[in-house]
């Protein structure tokens, strides 16, 4: 290294003449171009997605600029601040050791024609020293990126080694096949990562989910940029776990070519906002989130509608059949309810016999049509179980003066108007 060090001084040591950094300045958009039309820049250009003007604006042009940097300063320093600022750029585009080699090579070759072709007799005899200067140049560039590159290596290594241990994630293909599994995901989930490889992330589905409700989900994953959700999860064992998940796309170039979807275990923080009975939000975690939802759709200026549904003539079931198949009566509407509101919706039991869905993103028409099918539903899982017995709704979308307060009051009017007209209907805005 000493004596590539000290022949780098000599070359430096006999100086470049003004008719040299006069002769480059002339000629930079020749070389350049020379250079960005030669083959060698044209498979590299297909190699890395790059079209002309961008490698002429994004590679030829720094690496023009940095030689006629190096004639200035007349010396190659490995630590230079602008070598090491264009290297690094080579590494961010995904240059190869090998195409770095070949471009440089190219762009030597080019500037060695442009002396051929332009350059005068006096400056033909510093043309060996400027390619000396190019050569040794070269050795500083690959040797610079290769310590990038092992930099960046053993970083990834121990940031790959956190994730790994700590964040609970899997990769999925476009299909939904499990591609990969962090060790801290299969901690969470019971499973070894052979188990997960190469099956459907449908085996992480809660039996409460059915297949269609799933696939409307995986539909809705594929349609958005970052997907957000509460999950209820089966482990391998066959017990459940309430998640928050996050999906992201994971691109190649213009397309997706598959998903990462990361887990955060919330089961025990979320035991606290369930109802034992229903297993759906109790009244405590709705004002909580249906405050938050309100307040991003009247930030976003999107739609939002409530329902709030109570039981018909409730106090009768418990009078005539007991508690036990009151119990099981509610447990149907949870059910009903689940089934038929999106995946996006909220639903909670507010207390007793009434029930509560606030709808993100749904106008007032659009909340009728999920209200009846729920109505309707519920009345013929009653009869199913001998029992005839039907719900009231009431139906509010947010207007521009709404409170939180004043949209929750103003479908519970419509409830109880549900109620006096004679029950098992709906009334909305």
């Amino acid at each position: 290294m000493k004596s590539l060090e000290r022949l780098i001084d000599a070359i430096s040591a006999l100086g470049f003449s003004e008719q040299t950094k006069q002769f480059f300045t002339k000629n930079k958009e020749f070389v350049i171009e020379m250079w960005c039309h030669s083959a060698a820049t044209s498979d590299i250009m297909e190699h890395i997605g790059f079209e002309l003007n961008q490698f002429r604006e994004e590679i030829a042009t720094p690496v023009y600029n940095y030689l006629a940097y190096l004639l200035e300063q007349q010396h190659v320093n490995p630590e230079c601040p602008t070598m090491r600022k264009m290297v690094q750029r080579f590494y961010d585009i995904g240059l190869s050791v090998e195409e770095i080699y070949i471009n440089c090579t190219t762009f030597k070759n080019t500037i060695n024609r442009a002396y051929d072709e332009r350059g005068k007799h006096e400056i033909l005899d510093e043309k060996h020293k400027v390619l000396m200067l190019l050569d040794y140049s070269l050795y500083g560039v690959i040797g610079i990126y290769t310590e990038i590159i092992h930099s960046l290596n053993r970083e990834l290594h121990e940031r790959n080694a956190i994730i790994e241990e700590n964040v609970p994630y899997i990769r999925v293909d476009k299909e939904g096949v499990i591609l990969e599994a962090t060790e801290a995901f299969c901690a969470l989930s019971g499973y070894v990562r052979e188990e997960l490889k190469g099956k459907h992330f449908s085996i992480l589905q809660h039996l409460e989910l059915d297949t269609d409700g799933y696939q409307k989900a995986w539909e809705m994953i594929q349609e958005n940029e970052v997907w957000n959700a509460q999950i209820c999860s089966a482990r391998a064992d066959g017990t459940t776990f309430i998640a928050e998940i996050q999906i992201r796309p994971v691109r190649s170039k213009e397309s997706i070519d598959s998903f990462v979807i990361m887990y955060h275990d919330i089961t025990l923080a979320q035991a606290s906002q369930l109802d034992p009975l229903t297993h759906l939000y109790n009244r405590r975690a709705f004002d909580n989130m249906s405050l938050i939802l309100f307040t991003d759709s009247m930030l976003r200026k999107e739609q939002l509608s409530i329902i709030v549904l109570d039981i018909d003539h409730f106090k009768k079931v418990n009078d005539n059949y007991g508690h036990m198949k009151g119990d099981e009566i509610l447990q149907s509407l949870s059910t009903v309810l689940k089934e038929y509101t999106r995946i996006n919706d909220v639903i909670a039991r507010w207390g007793g016999e009434e029930f509560v869905v606030i709808l993100p993103q749904t106008n007032v028409e659009q909340a009728h049509e999920i209200a009846e099918r729920i109505r309707s539903a519920f009345e013929l899982s009653a009869l199913d179980k001998g029992i005839v017995i039907t719900c009231s709704c009431g139906i509010a979308e947010k207007h521009s003066d709404d409170t939180l307060i004043t949209l929750l009051q103003r479908a519970d009017t419509h409830l109880y108007a549900a109620k006096t007209l004679g029950r098992n209907r709906i009334v909305s805005d």
